[in-house]
């Protein structure tokens, strides 16, 4: 009988220390292991500032400090600028836009642009840079191409050129005559950039170029252009170090590459 209860002794015993050994194993795993993942998150959580991933522009409206990278969801784009403006890309006042139809006389006021950012560089060349957003609409639309006047269709969603009347002079009569009418020309060309399509419009006369993007984003116009007047005395005597050439390029690429905000 004896025997049995010290069986019965060294079981509850064997028993008590295998207990005891299972929760001090458990609460050092607490204390190395849970309560240190806790801590640690709690302290990631407290210096982790949340971010916005609804703004792209992440809090920079306009040309980030630093960067030629043009960033505006009021505009509707994001897109790299030539090296020569960095920073120096500032909003501006608003213009007065047009509508109407193809003869220039019965244009009216469309109101006024919605958005423009600027920026110009004056010397031997002059640049002026323009990023404007203006309201969608028919119409002249401020986009020249190859000498002439262009204009928007929105049912079409077509820039095109504009056909004018011809006007001639009768020296018999000692007056002009006119003949044909206005009409619609040859489309601007285009090319598609973020699944958007983006007329190029381009203009030279006179040591004076200007290239005009043009695209419709979030039912709205954005237009970019970019305008050079360069040096027009003789070439040897040109004290120009610009190239403007290549600040076109720079600007062609940042074009092509775009991003559209939606």
């Amino acid at each position: 009988m004896k025997s049995e209860q010290t069986g019965f002794a060294h079981a509850f015993l064997i028993i008590g220390l295998i207990v005891t050994l299972v929760g001090a194993l458990g609460f050092i795993f607490w204390q190395n292991y849970i309560e240190k993942d806790s801590t640690r998150s709690t302290s990631n959580s407290n210096n982790t500032q949340p971010v916005d991933s609804s703004d792209p522009c992440e809090g920079q409206e306009g040309i980030a400090a630093g960067t030629n990278t043009f960033c505006s969801p009021q505009v509707g784009i994001k897109l790299q600028l030539p090296s020569i403006f960095l920073s120096k890309l500032n909003k501006t006042t608003n213009y007065e836009v047009f509508k109407g139809g193809l003869d220039p006389s019965t244009k009216i006021s469309a109101g006024s642009s919605n958005i423009v950012y600027s920026a110009a560089i004056t010397g031997n060349d002059d640049f002026t840079f323009t990023i404007a957003n203006e309201p969608l609409r028919s119409g002249y639309a401020g986009v020249g191409h190859g000498l002439q006047e262009t204009y928007y269709d929105v049912e079409t969603g077509l820039l095109s050129n504009t056909k004018f009347p011809t006007r001639t002079y009768d020296s018999a009569t000692d007056s002009y005559k006119t003949s044909g009418e206005f009409s619609i020309a040859a489309t601007v060309p285009s090319f598609m950039a973020d699944n958007v399509k983006v007329y190029r419009g381009t203009v030279g006369d006179a040591g004076t170029t200007i290239r005009t993007y043009f695209m419709v984003i979030n039912e709205n116009i954005v237009k970019i252009e970019l305008r050079h007047v360069g040096y027009m005395g003789p070439t040897e005597n040109d004290p120009s170090t610009v190239d403007s050439e290549q600040i076109f390029n720079e600007l062609d690429a940042g074009v092509k590459d775009i991003e559209v905000l939606n």
